[in-house]
């Protein structure tokens, strides 16, 4: 019987010994009466990983990757709805690439929360990329005067921009308390730059006004520019006048 327990307890001791000397991450295998030792863990001797991520260390394994370990939907956990997901609302700076959004979650200088405030029969004019918007009536119009003095030959008196105009009057007044003056209205049909001065069907030749007359120019035909242009009636008699138009658009 001491025979016995001694061959059975020496080699249990023997094993133990030899475990404790072992570094750890590694596999005993056989029985007692033949054992070998493998020196790493791989796939062939205990199959797929499972558990914690730090279970192994990746320097310890042989043959095993790390998707054999660790989570293989890294990224759909940070996607929207996945059990980490990232939230860019606290980073400072802007986003490189294009993002949806719904527009009234936009912020920026005009938000859409003004335009639902704006005053009945009002539009938003925009005065360019440095400057806010601003609310102006729906029927926009130019109302304003010029005065001068005529020369000898004919001048512009007044040249205006009637581009999207609706209509277009004016009334050329002599203020002169002698002289008389010599008027008329040319348009450019289209091109404002490089177009032609014509002379057009509604108000053709020209009107002399002694002095204290007016004349009269209506306009329901639009036009890309217009022009009023005077001149003395008589050379180095020159003429003073006020011209007050209205351009609705």
């Amino acid at each position: 019987m001491k025979l016995l327990r001694g061959l059975l307890l020496k080699p249990t001791l023997n094993l133990l010994i030899w475990v404790l000397r072992r570094n750890g991450n590694s596999l005993i295998i056989g029985g007692p009466l033949g054992w070998s030792w493998q020196a790493t863990i791989d796939t062939a001797h205990h199959g797929p990983l499972a558990g914690p991520a730090n279970a192994h260390r990746h320097s310890d394994l042989a043959d095993i990757g790390i998707d054999n370990h660790h989570a293989r939907d890294h990224a759909t956990r940070h996607q929207n709805g996945g059990a980490d997901e990232i939230g860019v609302a606290g980073l400072s700076g802007e986003l490189a690439d294009e993002q949806k959004s719904a527009f009234t979650k936009v912020t920026g200088r005009w938000p859409l929360a003004q335009a639902h405030r704006g005053a009945l029969d009002k539009i938003m004019v925009f005065k360019g990329p440095a400057a806010d918007p601003v609310e102006e009536d729906m029927v926009k119009y130019t109302e304003d005067s010029v005065d001068g003095a005529t020369t000898d030959a004919y001048a512009d008196a007044l040249d205006v921009d009637t581009r999207g105009m609706k209509s277009f009057s004016a009334v050329v007044k002599n203020t002169d308390g002698a002289n008389s003056l010599n008027w008329r209205l040319r348009a450019r049909p289209s091109n404002y730059s490089a177009g032609v001065d014509e002379e057009i069907p509604e108000c053709p030749g020209e009107e002399t006004l002694a002095f204290g007359e007016k004349g009269l120019a209506e306009l329901l035909k639009a036009y890309s520019r217009i022009k009023i242009q005077v001149k003395s009636t008589l050379a180095l008699t020159p003429a003073t006048y006020t011209i007050d138009y209205l351009i609705n658009y």
